[in-house]
């Protein structure tokens, strides 16, 4: 009898463990690379690479990833493909899976649209770029139970310009080459991307399953900058300051949290020359999981909501629903050369059009101010729209635009599905009334959070 009743203790213990062990067993994964050294490239070494991996190391571990950080000559082609292998090997369905690049990005590659660039990168070869099918497919492979990319480079230098006039970057994260043909610095060639038509991500993103949130769109450069004695990227410094363990509120924020405040950090300190990009549908998701798991934790009713500075830099991007367009299609204008807008409106709401300029200032020019100087507003209901393409400006007041100093030029696009959310960014917006505010304004602002569907565009306005 005592035999049979510890028989069953014993039983009934190893099936309580065996309950216990996924849990146990459970740890989420990242893999992190970050790449100073370019010996292959031509002037192409970076500087705060390697200490953007290790400090996305440190802020991942808190949240309990195991982390594998792969460093310059450890970050060739085949060593990161033999360690997202090994990834795919061990990681389990229940467990999170990270990857983080920081180095230098190209679209100058061969039969794909971008590449990453690993440590043997060569200039006049594309035999070791790690291109954007390549990643995508490795990631994938993954069978893990949430997959994130975070990438801190850049993939097009549409936005040239910019970086050059914002004299303490001294090193952009994106590398020219003219593979088989000369070899002329990238500072001298005159090059314009179409600033139109272009979806979020769509240079490296290779499909669903992955949630990319990249530090610059692709047609604009990630750069790099001393934050005291430290180098970093941008992007990188904004997104591990907010969050780690001592920074971040008790619940995990959700992506579209943090790119409102991410990308309006980026955005301000690189006076508008680079904006973080997040994949679409991934607004509501929690940080670091699956698309279909549930949407993050709202903070508690009484706690500050949001503000219209966050609101604003939120991406939540829909093409079906709202696409803004400038006329003429392309990047890089020059001064009081003439210009419009086109929305093309996808779905009934109330669309409200804003405009940050080189001035630093929001104005609203969706709906339109009722007179020229701009100083009557537009009011919600004018804001109310139908399926149709929308001209702006509509040639009552005035016929265009004409950009009348340099710098960098940044529309977005916000229609909202009802009215009741959209007067509670158009009330508030600007504070005291008018079309114009200053970014305080809007980051004292606190307003409930709000969704709606964006569009976005950046291009540069040049000396005559």
């Amino acid at each position: 009898m005592d035999v049979q009743l510890n028989l069953k203790r014993a039983v009934l213990t190893l099936a309580a463990m065996a309950a216990l062990a996924p849990s146990a067993a459970r740890a989420d994964k990242a893999l992190l690379v970050g790449i100073n050294q370019y010996p292959g490239l031509k002037n192409a070494n970076l500087e705060g690479c390697v200490l953007d991996a290790q400090s996305m190391a440190q802020m991942l571990r808190s949240y309990g990833f195991e982390v594998t950080v792969l460093r310059d000559q450890q970050a060739t082609r085949q060593g990161i493909l033999n360690a997202l292998a090994t990834m795919k090997a061990q990681c389990k369905p229940n467990e999170r899976f990270l990857f983080y690049y920081a180095g230098h990005g190209t679209d100058q590659t061969v039969g794909d649209k971008a590449a990453l660039l690993p440590t043997d990168a060569k200039h006049d070869s594309a035999d070791n770029d790690l291109k954007r099918l390549e990643l995508y497919t490795a990631l994938r492979a993954v069978n893990a139970k949430s997959r994130t990319a975070l990438l801190d480079s850049c993939y097009s230098g549409g936005m040239l310009e910019g970086t050059k006039s914002f004299v303490r970057v001294r090193k952009t994260r994106y590398y020219a080459r003219d593979i088989g043909g000369g070899s002329r610095s990238f500072q001298f060639r005159k090059r314009d991307v179409p600033v139109n038509d272009r979806d979020p991500n769509s240079d490296i993103s290779g499909g669903p399953g992955v949630c990319y949130y990249t530090a610059a769109k692709d047609n604009e450069q990630a750069a790099e900058d001393s934050f005291g004695p430290e180098r970093h990227g941008v992007f990188t410094y904004y997104l591990t300051k907010l969050l780690t363990p001592k920074a971040r509120d008790a619940q995990k924020p959700s992506w579209g949290e943090v790119q409102g405040q991410v990308g309006g950090n980026v955005s301000e300190y690189l006076k508008d020359i680079q904006h973080p990009v997040l994949s679409p549908g991934y607004q509501e998701v929690g940080i670091f999981e699956a698309k279909e798991a549930p949407p993050a934790p709202q903070p508690a009713p009484n706690a500050p909501t949001s503000t219209l500075w966050d609101e604003f830099n939120k991406d939540n991007v829909d093409l079906t629903k709202v696409q803004i367009k400038l006329v003429p299609d392309k990047t890089t204008i020059t001064v009081n050369e003439p210009i419009k807008f086109q929305v093309v409106v996808g779905a009934p709401g109330y669309l409200v059009v804003l405009e940050k300029g080189t001035s630093g200032n929001l104005q609203v020019i969706y709906p339109e101010p009722k007179d020229e100087a701009g100083k009557i507003p537009g009011t919600v209901d004018d804001a109310k729209v139908q399926p149709g393409t929308i001209s702006i400006p509509d040639g009552k007041i005035i016929d265009h635009f004409a950009p009348d100093a340099p710098g960098t030029e940044y529309l977005k696009a916000i229609l909202f599905p009802n009215r009741e959310m959209a007067a509670k960014f158009f009330d508030n917006f600007p504070k005291q009334g008018g079309t114009r505010a200053s970014l305080r304004d809007l980051q004292r602002v606190k307003v409930p959070k709000l969704k709606a569907a964006t569009s976005d565009i950046t291009f540069q306005v040049l000396p005559k």
